[in-house]
């Protein structure tokens, strides 16, 4: 007799379990939604940069764990992707997408896979509990309704894109790292009105009491209250899992990365000579940002070159907050990573797993996050002992 398998979210990583689990168990996906992987369809802008050819050593937090997690899984996740019809190409910097360039394409693939399979999906049902019994576990959903299976997977997802949440009401306490928005903007002062609209190319420092602990270049966004781009986002993710020191961070960007520090003064020295004060940034600066150097130079009393480099290179801004769980891409905290085997199976209960953002697991953006989705799908689903 096949097992019983309830699998709580029908999301990425929830239909990558459901797909491996039904090879040799009765799968139930039980998704709050009205459809399977509504959630997927935002990815990559709609383009669903589900992985990356490289994983470097600080793609995720908590990497060793993940680490333990990809090494059962290999090449698992590349074979999904195939097996459900999925065509991928690599662009330039590794990210994986698929050759239509469509979020929906791949839903449409894993919706397709899941009915192919006999796996049974409930659609607008939310799980509230999951109890366990002598030969298995009961689930409990919003309506009543009462379902019997001889193993678990949550993968009920995180916060981000949507306003429902319940995977701290499926978990004891003590398994729950608190959630915060991550992958998303960054709330500064000052505030950044002036500048709205500009992208600039910068080298961003993520710093806490003045020591970085962050560093990446890339395009930098201003907002009218907040910085975005991706190399902000991944800042952001840091934050959001030291949220309460907020106030200890600073984001520091250096506006003009191609020149070094030691070139920077003497070719400032030089566009003075030749153009005199009021024009020796233009042509470096959009009119705005130039104009944003001289408030600041005023404010902090500077009239000298080597203070005018100082701003350029440390162009600061004190980080205030961050972005709401609307705009975020993904949730920081979840399930602790403590709690749980590299098979990802709880390890003070037998039969019970979890895998995706359910999981205190996220990743930089470049297709990490959705490769960890599909990957510990896949490897909760095998349903394995350790």
């Amino acid at each position: 007799m096949r097992n019983r398998v309830l699998i709580i979210g029908g999301g990425a990583s929830g239909m990558a379990a459901a797909i491996t689990a039904s090879k040799t168990c009765d799968v139930t996906i039980i998704e709050k939604n009205d459809r399977l992987g509504k959630k997927l369809l935002l990815t990559g802008n709609g383009r669903c940069n589900f992985g990356n050819l490289s994983i470097p050593s600080n793609a995720y937090n908590n990497m060793s764990f993940v680490s333990e997690v990809i090494a059962r899984s290999k090449e698992d996740a590349n074979k999904l992707i195939e097996e459900i019809g999925v065509v991928s190409y690599a662009d330039k910097e590794g990210r994986i997408y698929p050759v239509s360039e469509s979020a929906t394409s791949v839903v449409d693939c894993l919706r397709y896979a899941c009915e192919r399979e006999n796996i049974t999906v409930m659609t607008g049902k939310t799980a509230e509990s999951v109890f366990k019994r002598d030969n298995g576990f009961a689930v409990t959903l919003n309506d009543g309704t009462l379902l019997i299976g001889d193993k678990v997977i949550i993968a009920a997802g995180g916060k981000s894109y949507t306003q429902s949440y319940n995977v701290d009401k499926l978990v004891e306490s003590r398994n729950f790292i608190p959630i915060h928005p991550g992958l998303t903007g960054v709330k500064v002062n000052p505030v950044v009105k002036a500048l709205s609209g500009l992208r600039i190319k910068s080298k961003v420092s993520l710093m806490k009491n003045g020591v970085t602990v962050y560093k990446e270049k890339g395009e930098v966004q201003f907002k009218d209250n907040y910085i975005s781009g991706i190399v902000v986002m991944n800042a952001s993710s840091i934050v959001a899992r030291d949220y309460e020191n907020i106030s200890q961070y600073t984001l520091r960007l250096n506006i003009l990365p191609t020149i070094t520090k030691t070139e920077l003064v003497p070719m400032l020295q030089d566009r003075l000579d030749r153009f005199g004060a009021q024009r020796m940034l233009k042509g470096l600066f959009h009119s705005r940002v130039v104009e944003e150097i001289k408030r600041r130079a005023i404010e902090l009393g500077y009239n000298d070159i080597t203070s005018i480099a100082s701003i350029i290179r440390h162009f600061d801004f004190s980080v205030v907050g961050l972005n709401g769980y609307d705009t975020a891409q993904i949730t920081v905290g979840g399930i602790d990573t403590h709690a749980l085997k590299a098979n990802l199976e709880f390890r003070k209960t037998e039969g019970l797993f979890a895998c995706g953002e359910a999981v205190d697991v996220d990743g930089l953006c470049g297709g990490y996050n959705l490769h960890w989705a599909f990957t510990s799908g896949i490897v909760a689903g095998k349903l394995e002992a350790m």
